[in-house]
């Protein structure tokens, strides 16, 4: 009886966060601004598996006698699960460059938070270490957020927009 609690609590949770992302996906646009350059949009072949995974785990608890914070904790991870990927489909269908930001693959990075650019500020032949695919931005909430292209062009057309976009940028380069 409680599994059943549980398993509907799960699937109302579920389509709750499936139906509130419109809204994160408007609140997202308004704060970044108008769209300059739309970046190649990425659809992942395993999403849709990844749901059905999910919706089917919390089924599956139906099926079997488990304790009550196994339930929980399989249901947890449910809900987690398609939280995580309905985010990332979200974002993956924004990749762009903004007025006042960007967004690449499931990272949001507003030019107002960009404290640095740790590799870019290195000498250059210690920058030949890294990937040059990868924009690293230091900003305050977090260590390092790397943001991957296909290739070094699309990478330095990205960083090129972004000084253009906010010129205060520039002063972080140096």
């Amino acid at each position: 009886m409680k599994t059943s609690y549980i398993c509907i609590i799960s699937y109302i949770i579920m389509f709750g966060s499936l139906l509130l992302f419109p809204f994160y996906k408007k609140q997202i646009l308004a704060k970044m601004g108008n769209c300059v350059h739309i970046k190649t949009k990425k659809k992942s072949p395993l999403s849709l598996i990844i749901y059905v995974l999910c919706f089917v785990i919390v089924l599956l608890e139906l099926f079997r006698k488990l304790s009550l914070s196994m339930n929980l904790m399989i249901s947890g991870c449910a809900i987690l699960g398609v939280f995580i990927i309905t985010k990332e489909i979200v974002l993956y269908s924004l990749n762009g460059i903004y007025q006042n930001g960007v967004i690449c693959n499931s990272e949001v990075v507003y030019y107002s938070d960009i404290m640095s650019f740790p590799v870019l500020q290195l000498p250059k032949n210690e920058q030949a270490n890294y990937d040059s695919s990868f924009l690293v931005v230091s900003i305050g909430r977090k260590d390092n957020i790397n943001l991957c292209y296909k290739d070094e062009d699309e990478c330095k057309s990205v960083l090129d927009a972004m000084l253009s976009i906010c010129p205060s940028l520039q002063k972080l380069l140096n």
